[in-house]
């Protein structure tokens, strides 16, 4: 039983920087602000991000401002690091 607890703990650990995708602001080269949030980082050097209307959708990571590709970056290598793919 302690076995199981134990597991089921990490388990939803893990899972909880991905329920905890916040919005934020993204900001392009351009100075252009939108509010969403960061699903995943794809390996194409795209973002999906989801806007607070509903839209989901695939940015080019060379569109955003250098703090937001850095935000991106780092938001991967933490998922890398446990063991999924993207953020």
């Amino acid at each position: 039983m302690k076995r199981f607890s134990l597991r089921l703990i990490t388990f939803s650990l893990m899972l909880l920087p991905l329920s905890a995708a916040e919005f934020r602001q993204w900001k392009d080269t351009k100075g252009q602000v939108i509010e969403a949030k960061l699903l995943k980082v794809n390996g194409d050097g795209t973002i999906r991000i989801e806007r607070k209307d509903g839209w989901v959708g695939n940015v080019p990571l060379e569109l955003l401002s250098e703090e937001d590709r850095t935000y991106a970056k780092t938001a991967k290598n933490r998922r890398t690091r446990r063991g999924g793919q993207g953020a």
